[in-house]
């Protein structure tokens, strides 16, 4: 069973999903289809759905003397194919609702912690960097030009901080204006934070908002580790702070 949107025939060698709308050469629906018998076969093509979710298709090859098609047997098959398929979408769906953020579709922290996991199976002991990433002025935008504007100096935030997003690295927001990136790139951790710093500064020139887009970085480092990811967050938080007094005291 191939896992593609079942196909409506259309003019030529292509069919065409009718969900999505993209052109499939006939030829790969079936890879190999034309040397793999040296008999002739009957190859019934039937939709996999689960009521309007389209989840593929299904082949069922016979040969030319069997006078059985699309039996009873068949059907049940993929009626029990199709109720899996789609339960492994909605959990799968379900999950991703519990580990991403809602308002900017980065990782929250159940996320962030799933991720570490992943790379420890290939990448323990390697060196980390935990980048703590905290707006500025949230209360002052939120209180000033409203709740909304908050929120989209918050995307816009998130969206500088994906695109300094490198292979071997992911982002969570893990408070209410509070960003986590943990990188396990090559780059120096004080390089990082330059780039870090650098595409937010672009978030804010292409904003144009009446306030400033910006937020106050800090890091610490250490090895990938099992218990690792809070020691290193209040490392950073602890930076974060004297940070924050830094600002304010230049500010005033």
């Amino acid at each position: 069973m191939l896992s593609r949107s079942a196909p409506d025939t259309r003019e030529g060698s292509f069919v065409c999903s009718d969900t999505d709308g993209v052109f499939y050469d006939t030829s790969a629906l079936l890879p190999g289809i034309e040397e793999s018998d040296e008999e002739p076969m009957v190859y019934y093509f039937t939709p996999v759905h689960y009521i309007k979710n389209t989840l593929g298709y299904a082949v069922l090859k016979r040969r030319m003397t069997e006078r059985k098609g699309l039996d009873e047997v068949f059907s049940l098959w993929l009626r029990n194919i199709e109720t899996s398929l789609e339960m492994i979408r909605v959990r799968n769906k379900l999950m991703s609702y519990s580990e991403k953020d809602a308002l900017t579709g980065l990782y929250n922290r159940r996320g962030m912690e799933r991720w570490i996991k992943e790379r420890l199976k290939t990448d323990e002991g390697q060196a980390v960097s935990v980048f703590i990433i905290d707006m500025d002025g949230l209360k002052y935008i939120n209180d000033n030009f409203g709740h909304k504007e908050g929120d989209i100096a918050i995307r816009a935030i998130a969206a500088a901080l994906q695109s300094a997003e490198g292979e071997s690295e992911t982002v969570a927001r893990i408070g209410g204006d509070e960003f986590c990136m943990i990188s396990l790139c090559d780059i120096s951790a004080e390089e990082k934070q330059k780039v870090i710093a650098v595409a937010i500064e672009r978030a804010n020139a292409f904003a144009g908002k009446p306030y400033p887009v910006s937020a106050s970085i800090s890091h610490a480092s250490g090895s990938l580790l099992p218990d690792m990811l809070e020691k290193l967050i209040s490392q950073a938080d602890g930076k974060m702070y004297l940070n924050k007094k830094q600002k304010n005291q230049h500010r005033g």
